[in-house]
């Protein structure tokens, strides 16, 4: 399918009819929305591309959208994007990308993989908005690996970018890079600006390609990077460009089981609201906390924990700049394993909190404490 002009599904807008309906057995799918195409806002969806079929390996669904599906005055009524491999035997991968934007009452992008294979989405310069409750870009992979990344047009939703593994004994990778404005207005428990999940024994990561502003308000959290398996592995690493990270609750939760949890921030200010400006735990599994020049608060500062009580993980702070506790502690590292907690610095900055400035806690008999800041 190759769209390169204006296309209206729906067009007495009673409830039925998309822009386009493409669905197979086998073989590939592949739908392409060129610079000067359209697909009307009364589409109920822009794009529906299911593939139903234990399809062999290689991208199956491939969907390239350079023009734009709805606008923001007359918004698709459900979806703009809605791809699914749904048989569980089916190993092709879902392949989303364009420069187009996307204007959807639901999710602007969705992608669901039943099957082994990946999911890949891409946006650019387009925007890319979602004006219901939902997510704007939402992809689920029942064990293959996610890759998202965004561009600089902005994503805007009830909540911002949500990819998750639900394969318990899936190796696939979540992978979120942030290359613009990501913010989730519906202010839910879980609408968060980013929420990277994954049950499956693969790397969580959230990484920052170019400047922008991550945001969430209410109950979300502006990043949420939470790995459920014992052997999975979760990183934020904002260090390659200035993100501004700030959350309704938390500025930043990172959560694991037994494999290692880090968080490294950089010269964008991380703030949480009735939370955590970061919060990072682990039962069992080393916890890091890396802070960079760009100031850290929330009602603590940065709380680092290891709650194993077996766990040799250890618990290490490093701070890189200002860190305020604006109800709490400015930093808590705690640890029930026998690892070690540290505290160290790595360059200027103040410490603060209506607490404590610093609590640094082993409840466990051979665990050990260092506090040091003579590095700064």
């Amino acid at each position: 399918l190759d769209i390169k002009s204006k296309v209206q599904g729906d067009s007495d807008n009673n409830g039925t009819g998309n822009g386009a309906t493409i669905t197979a057995t086998t073989g590939t799918i592949t739908a392409k929305i060129s610079a000067a195409g359209t697909i009307d806002g009364t589409s109920e969806n822009g794009i529906l591309a299911t593939l139903s079929g234990a399809t062999g390996a290689g991208d199956k669904i491939v969907i390239v959208n350079d023009g734009a599906i709805g606008s923001g005055a007359d918004a698709v009524d459900v979806r703009g994007i809605d791809a699914t491999i749904s048989n569980a035997a089916a190993a092709g991968n879902i392949k989303i990308t364009g420069n187009g934007s996307i204007d959807a009452v639901g999710r602007s992008i969705a992608a669901t993989n039943n099957g082994s294979g990946t999911t890949t989405i891409a946006t650019g310069a387009g925007t890319i908005t979602s004006g219901g409750g939902d997510f704007a870009v939402f992809a689920v992979n029942a064990g293959g690996a996610i890759d998202i990344t965004t561009g600089t047009g902005a994503v805007k939703g009830g909540g911002g970018i949500s990819a998750s593994n639900s394969g318990a004994n899936g190796a696939g990778a979540v992978s979120v890079h942030i290359g613009g404005d990501i913010t989730a207005t519906a202010g839910a428990p879980t609408a968060d600006g980013i929420r990277a999940v994954s049950s499956g024994t693969g790397l969580v990561s959230v990484d920052a390609k170019a400047a922008g502003t991550v945001s969430a308000v209410g109950g979300g959290n502006g990043i949420t990077a939470v790995s459920t398996n014992v052997a999975g592995t979760v990183s934020v690493d904002l260090t390659g460009a200035a993100v501004v990270v700030s959350g309704g609750d938390d500025g930043i939760l990172a959560v694991g089981q037994g494999g290692t949890v880090k968080v490294k921030t950089g010269a964008g200010t991380v703030t949480g609201g009735t939370g955590q400006g970061i919060d990072a735990s682990a039962t069992g599994g080393a916890v890091t906390v890396t802070t960079g020049t760009g100031a850290v608060s929330g009602v603590d500062g940065v709380t680092a924990t290891n709650t194993g009580v077996n766990g040799a993980g250890a618990v290490t702070v490093t701070v890189g700049g200002n860190i305020t506790g604006t109800a709490g502690d400015g930093i808590r590292a705690t640890s029930s394993g026998t690892g070690a907690v540290q505290v160290t610095a790595a360059g200027a900055g103040l410490v603060k909190g209506t607490d404590d400035g610093i609590d640094a806690t082993s409840t466990n008999a051979t665990g050990t404490v260092t506090v040091d800041l003579s590095g700064a």
